[in-house]
């Protein structure tokens, strides 16, 4: 059974125990979900995000190719995959986790100059959503289908949020075993616990750019 959720509304700075009940309460009564892990929310942007918002859909369309992997050779999230052999565009900016050393290092992204721009305009946004959230990284996926798969690298909760133009997509949450809440998070923040919740993207067409700022381990 899945529970589509995509025009309900929550308050960024309730506090963690009143922003479970709310949300509840939103998407049609009480959920069983493991004690430990929170409903996934879905917050809308304050006006002042609208501009900068545009500049980031401006920015990612003025990439020229965006960079490409293959997990599979990469040693890099090959479990999000759909398929073997599947080659995604994706890069994160800010830290990562070097896999022959303990300590976290820039990502090349970042590192290579290429993105600056886009980079402090999505921490500028970040900053006016909730500036209390603390990240240390930001994923960036274009127009990638992921399979069902856990944030395992991750710690606490993250921000996803999608830009560019597309129809479809949104995130497919598991709530319960035979539950599944699907989030349209188009120019809107989804807050959820990806390394508690097992989650995938929905399909899309066009070009979907999903953003998520979250914390290595």
């Amino acid at each position: 059974m899945r529970i589509k959720c995509d025009i309900y509304y929550m308050n960024t700075y309730l506090p963690p125990h009143l922003r479970r009940i709310h949300n509840e309460n939103l998407v049609g009564g009480s959920i069983d979900v493991m004690e430990s892990v929170p409903l996934p929310l879905l917050e809308m942007p304050k006006p002042q995000e609208k501009p900068i918002m545009d500049n980031i859909d401006r920015l990612f369309n003025e990439i020229e190719k965006f960079p490409s992997k293959d997990p599979y050779k990469d040693k890099t999230r090959k479990n999000v995959l759909q398929r073997k052999g599947q080659k995604i565009e994706a890069m994160v900016l800010g830290r990562v986790r070097a896999y022959d050393k303990k300590e976290l290092v820039n990502s090349s992204a970042t590192s290579s100059g290429k993105y600056i721009e886009l980079e402090k305009s999505l921490r500028e946004l970040m900053k006016i959503h909730n500036p209390n959230f603390r990240y240390t990284s930001i994923q960036l996926n274009k127009s990638v289908e992921t399979a069902w798969h856990f944030d395992k690298g991750n710690v606490g909760m993250s921000y996803l949020i999608a830009f560019g133009k597309f129809t479809g997509g949104g995130v497919v949450v598991k709530v319960r075993k035979n539950k599944e809440m699907l989030i349209n998070n188009d120019h809107k923040w989804l807050y959820f616990d990806g390394h508690n919740s097992e989650h995938k993207s929905a399909p899309s067409k066009g070009v979907r750019y999903a953003v998520i700022f979250f914390t290595k381990t």
